[in-house]
């Protein structure tokens, strides 16, 4: 079924950063959402409009994400993209770290090496591939940082943002060791992430090619090569 149709609650309601510190990464557990929150957040189906990611710390549970079901266990991480279908599982199970963004607080570059924008980007790492990234001590650093009321906003909330974008690029030099991740050129990874926003809507390989400022020769050389198909197939 097309996500975009999928009945979903907004999520909206999960970030509230607090006062002064909208716009930043905003930090806190499962455990405290739920109490703060209550279980009325947690138990629907929701396309949130911001990122989170999970780096969980104790117990065992699952995460619905575009209708795969994800294990959480201790090191694990889990990163939901905004326009994602999501569905949290038993929330008295586990705990975890959540890590809160808007979407456009990372750098264009971040964006694109990070493939933070595509839903097909990597989104679960396994407790050996966040351990290799430094995940638990980044986000150890993270959360003293955005709890240090010493520290003025106009310094806090740009080392919040560059100490976020070191854990997402170390995350993602992990998931490109993997023997299954994603190869190809510049122009085919852009085409396969627009292609990921739009398919629904256009259909003419011209278009995404004025979109992209490449020819379409270009897009047609670069998807032949990365799949054996042409950018119409």
């Amino acid at each position: 079924r097309d996500l975009h149709s999928f009945p979903t609650r907004r999520s909206s309601d999960l970030y509230q950063p607090p006062e002064g510190k909208a716009g930043e990464v905003e930090i806190s557990t499962v455990r405290t959402m739920v109490e703060r929150g209550g279980d009325r957040l947690f138990d629907h189906v929701q396309r949130p409009e911001f990122n989170f990611l999970l780096l969980t710390t104790e117990g065992d549970g699952t995460h619905m994400l575009d209708f795969t079901e994800h294990r959480l266990e201790p090191g694990t991480i889990l990163w939901v993209r905004p326009g994602q279908i999501q569905r949290w599982g038993d929330t008295t199970a586990y705990d975890a770290w959540v890590l809160i963004f808007p979407v456009d607080l990372l750098s264009t570059t971040t964006m694109h090496l990070t493939e933070a924008g595509s839903a097909s980007g990597p989104c679960w790492w396994s407790a050996d591939e966040a351990a290799a990234a430094d995940a638990a001590d980044l986000v150890a650093l993270i959360a003293r940082t955005a709890e240090d009321e010493s520290l003025a906003r106009e310094l806090r909330a740009p080392t919040l943002k560059h100490l976020l974008s070191a854990l997402l690029l170390r995350l993602a030099a992990q998931a490109r060791t993997r023997p299954d991740a994603p190869s190809g050129s510049e122009p085919w990874l852009a085409f396969r992430d627009l292609l990921d926003q739009e398919h629904s809507r256009h259909h003419d390989v011209a278009w995404y090619a004025r979109r992209l400022g490449w020819s379409t020769r270009t897009l047609a050389r670069a998807a032949r090569t990365a799949t054996g198909k042409s950018p119409k197939d």
